[in-house]
């Protein structure tokens, strides 16, 4: 598994990436040299955070778990989707909303407020929403896109 990239300051602005530092068997380090370039695709998770053990990231993040600042970048990870998901929320009882209205910061606030004042509220009903999520990768068996569906209690 990899996990940093190996990078060389050319100048005071440029950097060189020239190989990545990797665990095989056992969690062995190895270091692997590049011949031409490094291309970084682990994913939507996985390539931020790549990044941020390589010290790509905000200079106040990388300080906090002790990782050396090469740029100081703090968008790295930042808006960060792995895939669409769309959600339908219904209301079941004329007494119970729907849960998405706790999307709104206030109502969520004051309902964990309620909560942890008297285990009461909306955060103690047990709301249930059910998901499902559009990989954008297809799958390599069928060809078409792969479908994730499961059942969150909120």
């Amino acid at each position: 598994m990899v996990q940093r990239v190996i990078l060389t300051r050319l100048e005071d602005v440029k950097l060189l990436a020239k190989g990545v530092q990797f665990t095989f068997k056992a969690g062995k380090k190895h270091i692997g040299n590049a011949s031409q370039e490094v291309i970084l695709s682990a994913d939507a998770l996985q390539s931020p955070q790549l990044l941020e053990l390589s010290g790509i990231e905000s200079r106040h993040l990388l300080e906090r778990f002790g990782i050396e600042v090469i740029i100081d970048n703090p968008f790295v990870g930042d808006n960060l989707q792995d895939h669409p998901m769309a959600s339908i929320s219904l209301e079941v009882a004329d007494h119970i909303p729907p849960a998405d209205i706790l999307r709104d910061p206030n109502i969520f606030s004051a309902a964990t407020e309620e909560y942890n004042k008297s285990k009461t509220g909306l955060l103690s009903l047990g709301h249930t929403a059910q998901h499902s999520c559009q990989s954008l990768i297809s799958s390599k068996t069928t060809g078409r896109p792969s479908y994730q569906h499961g059942w969150t209690c909120i």
